[in-house]
């Protein structure tokens, strides 16, 4: 493992525990802690689209159940600040199953 790697994962831990975050020389180059907030706000955000892509396998949905995830889903990209391309692709998907 990488000093950066290994810098990155303690950073991960002491986000978990709700501890302030270690700078280290070893992600300077990458960005310093800036670069961890954003690769732990895109870690979030898969492991939520993961989530509720799973509750979603074996599901028989209704057209007004497909009407509603698609509102919902639609509330949690704008709050994101997701453009409407984005949420377009994800429509298609919502609709589709």
């Amino acid at each position: 493992m990488t000093a950066p790697d290994l810098a990155y994962r303690i950073n991960r831990i002491q986000s978990y525990l709700g501890f302030p975050k270690s700078e280290f020389p070893e992600l300077e180059a990458y960005g310093g802690i800036g670069w961890v907030e954003e690769e732990f706000s895109k870690e979030d955000m898969q492991l939520k689209r993961e989530e509720q892509d799973s509750e979603w396998v074996g599901e028989e949905l209704s057209s007004l159940d497909k009407q509603l995830k698609l509102e919902e889903k639609e509330d949690e990209l704008a709050s994101w600040g997701l453009d409407g391309e984005e949420e377009s692709s994800i429509k298609e998907g919502i609709l589709m199953s």
